[in-house]
């Protein structure tokens, strides 16, 4: 990893663009900018739905085990990602995991992990 020295001035700081596209940010992507207890965190606003399918099946790998798998993400009109939780052996829906844009997952909006784990139907990996 590299670092970037900046000295702060009356308008901030400024990232070069060429660091920023290599994080696969271009001209005109929102970002969301983070003060945390350690730093400054720059992201970008929203994650890609790729990135959103590899959250789901690693939370369904992690917590459920590889008997499910997801179906096509869907986006609310409120802007969420939801990604049906499918049995893998016939495909049919047995729930559902919700995502904000930035890739949080939304336990209130997703189906309890007891009853995707369907009353001991599948096993969860340690």
């Amino acid at each position: 990893m590299e670092t970037l020295y900046r000295t702060v001035d009356q308008s901030g700081i400024s990232i070069p663009l060429e660091i920023v596209r290599s994080f696969g940010l271009s001209e005109g992507t929102r970002i969301a900018i983070s003060w945390q207890k350690d730093g400054i965190r720059v992201a970008p606003a929203e994650v890609s739905a790729e990135e959103i399918e590899n959250r789901a099946l690693r939370f369904l790998l992690k917590n459920v085990g590889d008997a499910v798998g997801i179906g096509r993400l869907q986006r609310t009109a409120a802007g969420l990602w939801l990604a049906p939780v499918l049995e893998a052996a016939t495909g049919q829906p047995i729930g559902q995991l919700c995502y904000t844009a930035a890739g949080d997952f939304v336990a209130d909006e997703s189906t309890p992990l007891a009853r995707l784990l369907g009353a001991g139907r599948y096993t969860a990996r340690p």
